[in-house]
């Protein structure tokens, strides 16, 4: 589901001492999973329409786009994305997507994380979104607590049930929590021994 990348830097230090290659390598090895996309001019990666009625949301709609071909207009008062199948939450930061409130504007819109064992699904709510405009998002998932093998679910709101005007939402991803770099020297010890066996052969008297 998602891809490790390795990026590997090696440096090699030597030099000759009494006949013998003294070595030091520093190994460098820094990962980061990739981001997983939910919406790109369709739902990607076994993410799903849940919502109910499924017509709340039209996921071609050219309208106002904010990159690629189609954008998904949203009729409030609410839609849901859920994933088709177990789904590990944990390993990722935030969701992030990107916001328009269409010609009206105004629009105060949250978001909900829905998972089984979150006694409290946690929301949160934008400022009022701007006329014409798109406006980047990004909710934190820090305060979800879920099992790995869990449905998902992202419940968009409003905050008001009276009729709001359509608002458009596009490029939604889940981002990745990056992976430590990892760091390893070796030869250290030869190193220092080089370095001693120098200084010491400088302050040696010299025999005749």
């Amino acid at each position: 589901m998602s891809l490790t990348r390795h990026f590997i830097q090696q440096l090699r230090l030597s030099r000759k001492a009494a006949g013998v290659t003294l070595g030091c390598f520093l190994l460098i090895a820094l990962s980061a999973r990739a981001d997983t996309l939910i919406y790109t001019d369709s739902l990607q990666n076994d993410w799903q329409d849940w919502s109910n009625p499924t017509n709340v949301a039209n996921w071609q709609s050219t309208a106002y786009v904010h990159s690629g071909s189609y954008a998904a207009a949203v009729n409030p008062p609410q839609f849901i994305i859920g994933h088709a199948g177990p789904f590990d939450i944990m390993q990722f930061a935030s969701l992030d997507f990107w916001i328009n409130g269409g010609a009206a504007g105004g629009q105060i819109v949250g978001v909900q994380v829905i998972a089984p064992t979150s006694p409290i699904p946690p929301s949160y709510f934008f400022d009022p979104l701007t006329a014409n405009t798109w406006q980047h998002v990004s909710v934190p998932l820090n305060l979800v607590s879920a099992d790995p093998n869990q449905f998902i679910e992202f419940l968009f709101l409003t905050a008001f049930s009276q009729p709001v005007p359509t608002y458009y939402i596009d490029d939604i991803k889940l981002v990745s929590v990056p992976e430590p770099a990892s760091v390893t020297l070796f030869g250290a010890g030869l190193l220092g021994a080089w370095i001693f066996r120098k200084k010491w052969s400088r302050r040696a008297p010299m025999r005749h």
